[in-house]
């Protein structure tokens, strides 16, 4: 960032000196102007909300370029196509023959594929250059030819007005509220059978907490995209909350729910006001929708369980449902993701799903679901086996994995593989695209083991990195014998880039990311 501006009017500046090229670029892509507008405004969007990160990546230009090409990806899937309009009448002898410059070029990169039409496009429009093209595609298109002057002729006969900036924010204050993030925070993944089994057996009546003081609160704007809590500190978007044990954390728009190691389940807003909301049991996971900003987690009431409902920003239960109790405990009860208003979870009956406000639900089809994202589910089909079933393209993989998060997009599915080295704790990341089912890259290096891993909004998606050489000798990951710093870490899975947030040090307990 340059050091005369304020973010604001940096983004501003940006947004003006781009918009008309950003436009024209999607409409030489073969957006009809209105949608290619739509598809800038909502990719400036996503990077308005995210944009100090933005600027620190590797290219700016490549990064905002990258969002838009997925932008348009994204609303091309809802957009018709284009109908040929039959003209009114047959061209007579005095009328103008010559084709205009947008129709002759566009009937020429008719022809291209669709990765040889965006290189040309980004490089002659756009004023990429091959290595900024190669970030943008995610790979090297070998240059097609093309004439400067004819794209820039055809280019300047789109008529683009002046950047909607205010629209542009506020889009992407909307997109926040719908970005759909879940979680199941236990540290090994699934509830101990045997501690709840304990808890059950042994709990009496919940008996009122001591009123404990309100947590010392400080303004700071975080450089991560992510909420995320370590050594006593919970990081939000714009302040740091000064909380001793947070077991399992879900972001809710700049604000947080998490729950501590006695049970307790707490709102924290933006601004850093803390309450609490709810008891569950020991290891029990939250899950939460950004989308609607309900939050869900199982609660013990002596014999019982019920599955608990909580308008986060309305600061109200909206429900509460029965539990099926396998009493052998061959079946872990517990919430599994909450997609918009649809809660998933699991019981002796096996996976169902309710809709909350409606207060209507039913059984899942399939066995085994672990993550659940705009209609997109992952299921545990083996125990080193999930099935991605992705309904809105009509297909369904099968990749190796244990466990499974989804990105709000529902674009990636990231889960876990046992290692062989000294990351056996906790499993080697691995990320697939949830459209095609193939592997992406992660951003992680050789001897980096991922302590935490979450996918964010967009491409992005965040770690918490120990190394291996700062491992203790046995092979074994010893918390307590652990003598190296934690690194915060983003990565960009579409332009294969990383930003070191921060390191910290390492105090014994294992740091937290919210998903």
């Amino acid at each position: 960032m340059r050091p005369d501006r304020a973010p604001d009017g940096d983004f501003a500046a940006y947004v003006a000196a781009r918009w008309p090229t950003l436009v024209r670029t999607l409409v030489l892509l073969g957006a009809p102007q209105p949608a290619a507008e739509a598809a800038t405004r909502s990719a400036l969007a996503r990077c308005h909300r995210r944009w100090s990160v933005v600027q620190r990546g590797e290219d700016l230009d490549a990064e905002v370029y990258a969002a838009l090409l997925d932008s348009w990806a994204r609303l091309r899937l809802r957009v018709p196509a284009a109908r040929e309009v039959e003209p009114d009448h047959e061209p007579g002898p005095g009328d103008e023959a010559d084709p205009q410059p947008l129709a002759a070029l566009e009937h020429d990169l008719d022809r291209l594929t669709r990765d040889g039409r965006a290189a040309v496009v980004l490089r002659h429009v756009a004023g990429l250059d091959d290595r900024q093209v190669a970030l943008v595609l995610g790979r090297h298109v070998p240059p097609e030819r093309g004439d400067e002057d004819t794209f820039r002729e055809a280019a300047e006969t789109v008529e683009v007005l002046a950047p909607p900036l205010p629209a542009v924010v506020a889009e992407g204050r909307a997109q926040r509220r719908r970005t759909v993030r879940l979680t199941a925070y236990a540290l090994a993944g699934l509830l101990v059978v045997v501690g709840l089994a304990t808890w059950l057996g042994t709990r009496s009546s919940p008996e009122p907490a001591p009123a404990d003081a309100p947590p010392r609160v400080t303004r700071v704007e975080s450089a991560a995209g992510t909420a995320w809590w370590a050594n006593g500190v919970l990081h939000l978007a714009h302040v740091e909350v000064e909380l001793p044990r947070v077991v399992g954390l879900v972001g809710i728009d700049d604000g947080a729910v998490y729950a501590d190691d006695r049970g307790r389940v707490f709102a924290v807003t933006a601004d850093g006001a803390v309450r609490e909301i709810g008891r569950t049991g020991a290891g029990q996971p939250i899950v939460a929708s950004d989308e609607s900003g309900l939050a869900a987690w199982i609660d013990v009431q002596g014999d019982s369980l019920e599955l608990v409902a909580f308008d986060v920003a309305a600061g109200k239960e909206l429900g509460r449902r029965s539990i099926v109790v396998d009493r052998e405990f061959l079946v872990s009860p517990r919430p599994i993701a909450l997609d918009g208003d649809t809660l998933y979870y699991a019981d002796a009956s096996g996976e169902r799903e309710w809709q909350v406000r409606d207060d209507v639900g039913g059984a899942v089809a399939g066995r085994g679901l672990v993550a659940a994202v705009q209609k997109t589910l992952v299921f545990q089909i083996s125990p080193r086996t999930i099935q991605i079933v992705q309904p809105f393209f009509s297909v369904t993989y099968a990749v190796p994995g244990d466990g499974a998060q989804l990105s709000p997009d529902a674009a990636y599915a990231l889960t876990r593989r046992p290692g062989s080295g000294g990351d056996d704790q906790f499993g080697r990341v691995r990320i697939y695209d949830a459209r095609s089912g193939e592997r992406a890259w992660t951003g992680l290096r050789a001897g980096d083991i991922a302590v935490a891993a979450s996918l964010g909004a967009d491409d992005e998606v965040h770690y918490v990195v120990a190394r291996e050489q700062d491992l203790p000798g046995s092979g074994e990951f010893v918390r307590s014998s652990f003598s190296g710093p934690y690194e915060l870490r983003t990565c960009r899975l579409r332009l294969r880039s990383c930003t070191t947030v921060l390191q910290f040090p390492h105090t014994g307990q294992l740091p937290v990311l919210a998903r």
